[in-house]
């Protein structure tokens, strides 16, 4: 094989490499969807009606975002709150703990929350819902709506982190274009 044809196949070799490192660091992955409808007990009446989206892949070291919509009942006490936890214990979990939000006039809630894997597997992990109304001085009534068990599938890419993935993927792109068109004007 003459010595052009190797260099061909060189520079088409770094090509596939760096859109295959962008691909891989970069490719969208799945996010999943569910959405309920609950009437949780005697005291609470009315309907609240949950949309949940969360990452069914994550790779390790990239955040992805976890959203929770709580639709309530318009009959609420006003200083009734929806409560939110999202409990992964191989997790890092950002705002960590619960998040309240007052129900007020306010008749859709969001929670967000940017969740990212430590390492790599299948993590499994549950979102608590709750409702808490003050009762008498400092102290809350609490009512659990929902205890939804979750997984979650982190991907461990390598010992590079996944930003230096990207970026050599791109130089290796920006380098066989170089060499591609340079070849072509010599």
């Amino acid at each position: 094989m003459p010595f052009r044809h190797w260099r061909k196949l060189i520079k088409a070799g770094i090509l596939l490499a760096g859109l295959a490192l962008l691909a891989v660091s970069t490719w969208p992955l799945p996010v999943e969807r569910m959405e309920w409808t609950a009437n949780p007990t005697a005291s609470l009446q009315g309907e609240f009606n949950f949309a949940l989206s969360w990452p069914v892949f994550i790779r390790v070291g990239e955040p992805r975002a976890t959203h929770l919509n709580v639709k309530h009942p318009s009959d609420l006490p006003g200083n009734t709150r929806i409560e939110a936890r999202l409990e992964f214990p191989d997790l890092v979990i950002a705002p960590a703990g619960i998040m309240a939000q007052p129900v007020g006039a306010v008749e859709m809630l969001e929670f967000v929350w940017e969740i990212e894997p430590v390492e790599a597997g299948v993590l499994p992990g549950t979102l608590w819902i709750y409702t808490s109304t003050p009762v008498s001085g400092s102290s809350d009534e609490r009512t659990a709506l929902v205890a939804r068990p979750l997984q979650v599938r982190a991907i461990f890419l390598g010992l590079v982190p996944l930003v230096w993935l990207r970026w050599i993927g791109v130089v290796l792109i920006a380098l066989a274009t170089v060499l591609f068109f340079r070849r072509v004007r010599g």
